[in-house]
């Protein structure tokens, strides 16, 4: 989904102020393409730095 798409998707889900909505996506694998689909949106971020699909060891 291109990024200007997918911060209206992220605009839309913003008006749910009463409601917890969760979102999990890799924005390109880019920190500058969060930013840029976040700009402006109020919301809370809770970042998960491994791959939580892993070969088991």
């Amino acid at each position: 989904m291109a990024i200007g798409n997918f911060k209206s998707f992220l605009t839309e889900l913003s008006q749910f102020q009463q409601q917890q909505v969760l979102v999990f996506a890799s924005f390109e694998n880019s920190d500058s393409s969060f930013a840029e689909a976040t700009q402006g949106l109020k919301f809370s971020l809770n970042r998960i730095e491994e791959k939580l699909i892993k070969p088991i060891s």
